[in-house]
């Protein structure tokens, strides 16, 4: 690297503690989950529905219901991954949060495919 990529990398100390601090704790949370089989099973299920979100892209919406249904994916997505990464360096209260919004946004689109024509109200 060179002098003017290591300035803009550079972070302020506290700043810099803290990234290293979450990153031991995401490190131990991996170690944790690989320990305990049901709970690397239950990601795995994670991981595997983000999959399935993630191949959705490639669809093209050929309605603005089905686009309104691809932004909800979207939205679903990245809530999952946000949460997952705040869950595993210890912000938990933050993770849990999102996780509400991923709950409510699946009964949402439970809804929907129980009665399609609200999508457009």
């Amino acid at each position: 690297m060179n002098n003017k990529t290591n300035i803009l990398l550079k972070l302020p100390k506290n700043l810099q503690s803290l990234h290293e601090h979450e990153e031991k704790n995401h490190n131990k949370s991996v170690k944790h989950i690989n320990t305990y089989p049901a709970l690397k099973e239950h990601l795995d299920i994670v991981y595997s529905s983000l999959n399935v979100i993630f191949n959705t892209r490639f669809y093209k919406a050929q309605t603005d219901d089905e686009l309104t249904i691809q932004a909800l994916g979207i939205r679903l997505f990245n809530s999952i991954v946000s949460s997952l990464k705040l869950l595993l360096a210890g912000y938990y209260q933050s993770s849990v949060m999102i996780q509400r919004d991923i709950l409510e946004t699946g009964f949402l689109l439970d809804y929907f495919s129980i009665y399609p024509p609200k999508i457009s109200d």
